[in-house]
């Protein structure tokens, strides 16, 4: 049996200890004065005895030290948050929501795949001539055998509902209520997604999500996978070259299809590994070049850029820089060879979309980090100082942590970025392109008016359709409310830039865009496509 969530053991009567020195909210390792009373890593842990307390995930147990901890592991709706604790706080692993959800997933995982494998078995089962077997009739959603005696099919009596066709895709989506100003319960599951617990390690195991990995590319060839938990390693714990010699650290997504619509006040958006999906209305724009899903992969830069012998490079160790226009980083992004580019508009619509699926949230800093935007210096730390921490990590309670998400350091504070192939004309029209990026706008596809003003302030509405993204609609919301994020779309010859800076403080997040004629201290991010 493939694709099973890891279920964590527990521990009979989960008794008690208690932790041996104090912990801040931040802290990713806990004391405790009894070690024995807890599973072998990875499993859980539960802090305090109510509804006040917090689950952690420990991934490291070493001697009396819980560690690699991820804080809040359960936490909804506002319960079980990080938070500081005291010297002599119970805590023990006790049974969980989130063990409870996992095990229910695999049931229904177990259950879908059997039956998917009595279909599959039917259809290949064949009468004595071997002429006929059980087929899928879609008209009248029923599994049919042959009769040899009447010729013909006839549906299959059962006592369950029939089986579904086959299928060996999934499709995970939200709902978005635009009526509901509030950032998290707004946003509800859909489809596959139904089950999962949002921002939480489930999906790292969920296809599409399994399949987003780091590597090391070079002359647009993977030399090799990273370890997901620490980048100086190959995937096999060997020592990996991440400073320049053997390519540029770069994340790679596998090929998804997204679609996005609005129906009235609700926006419905969901991706799927479907090699069918455009027969479903789901599109492959972030990884298209010439012809709709022409790539099966998309590599973007894990760091913000730097600038390495005129080529613009994604490598650890470094400070970042902003001293270019948008034209200049495209041109030393290109000079890496055919497929370089910056990162682009559809690719970034592709991380605004996981973002969405994975934490079932429009506040992106309330619900995977803040990010570096409190002020000081745009360059923090120098690239990589994340590399150790997996490829998820950010605090929701401080303003100067970077964040890290799908494996990539500063997508929203540090530096803006600049975002290549789309731009706004004069008109307010929003102009996409997927290949052959330009600052003029030439080959590009009009895909009609943004806007019929200027807007500038915190988002309550976005474009929401498959080939305009996430891109303004309306302002008039707040750092809390709606999307939680600012976005401005003006008239103009403008271009796009991402993820609000390190001065951003609550306007910076995932939804973040400013389009405007000019900008400075913006970035750029390498991406091979």
């Amino acid at each position: 049996m493939n694709d099973l969530l890891t279920m964590h053991e527990g521990f009979p009567f989960s008794p008690q200890t208690r932790i041996a020195e104090a912990i801040t909210a931040e802290a990713v390792s806990i004391t405790v004065n009894d070690p024995s009373v807890f599973p072998e890593a990875p499993n859980e842990a539960t802090l305090g005895t109510d509804d006040r307390g917090e689950t952690i995930l420990y991934t490291t147990k070493v001697g009396n030290v819980l560690g690699g901890i991820t804080r809040g592991y359960d936490a909804k709706n506002g319960f079980g948050r990080a938070k500081a604790w005291d010297t002599g706080t119970p805590i023990a692993c006790y049974f969980t929501n989130s063990k409870q959800v996992i095990m229910q997933e695999n049931i229904r995982r177990v259950h879908k795949e059997a039956r998917t494998a009595v279909d599959h078995t039917a259809e290949t089962v064949a009468n004595e001539n071997g002429a006929h077997g059980i087929r899928w009739n879609p008209e009248t959603l029923t599994h049919q055998i042959f009769n040899p005696i009447l010729e013909e099919y006839v549906d299959i009596s059962r006592d369950e509902p029939p089986l579904p066709p086959p299928q060996g895709w999934v499709t995970y989506g939200v709902q978005i209520d635009l009526n509901n100003s509030n950032p998290y319960t707004s946003v509800t599951y859909i489809n596959d997604a139904i089950g999962m617990v949002s921002g939480s390690s489930m999906w790292d195991d969920a296809p599409i999500f399994k399949d987003i990995r780091p590597c090391v590319l070079k002359n647009g060839v993977r030399q090799y996978y990273l370890n997901p938990n620490n980048f100086a390693e190959k995937e096999d714990g060997s020592p990996a070259n991440i400073t320049g010699d053997d390519g540029d650290v770069m994340i790679e997504f596998p090929k998804m299809a997204i679609k996005i619509e609005t129906k009235e006040d609700i926006i419905i958006v969901q991706i799927t590994n479907d090699e069918y999906a455009e027969d479903r209305g789901f599109k492959y724009n972030a990884h298209t070049r010439n012809n709709q899903g022409d790539r099966d992969n998309v590599y973007i830069g894990a760091y913000e850029s730097l600038t390495v012998d005129d080529k613009l490079r994604s490598l650890s160790g470094h400070a970042s820089e902003a001293d270019a226009s948008s034209a200049i980083f495209r041109t030393r992004a290109r000079a890496n060879g055919s497929g370089y580019d910056m990162l682009a508009f559809y690719q970034q619509v592709m991380l605004q979309t996981l973002y969405l699926i994975r934490y079932k949230n429009l506040d992106s800093q309330g619900a995977a980090g803040r990010g570096h935007v409190q002020g000081g210096s745009a360059v923090q730390s120098l690239t990589g100082a994340l590399d150790q921490a997996g490829m998820f990590v950010g605090s929701t309670s401080t303003n100067n942590q970077s964040v890290k998400i799908f494996g990539i350091e500063n997508l929203w504070g540090g530096r803006r970025t600049f975002i290549d192939g789309l731009r706004i004309d004069s008109a307010r029209h929003i102009t996409t392109a997927f290949i052959n990026f330009n600052s003029t706008g030439v080959g590009y596809f009009d895909l009609g008016l943004g806007a019929d003003h200027n807007i500038g302030g915190f988002l309550t509405r976005v474009q929401g359709d498959t080939d305009r993204g996430f891109l303004p609609l309306s302002d008039g919301g707040s750092a809390t409310t709606h999307f939680a994020d600012f976005g401005s779309l003006s008239d103009g010859s403008r271009f796009m830039t991402m993820g609000g800076d390190w001065i951003s403080t609550t306007s910076a997040g995932i939804f973040t865009t400013n389009l405007s004629s000019g900008a400075t201290g913006v970035g750029g991010r390498l991406m091979f496509l």
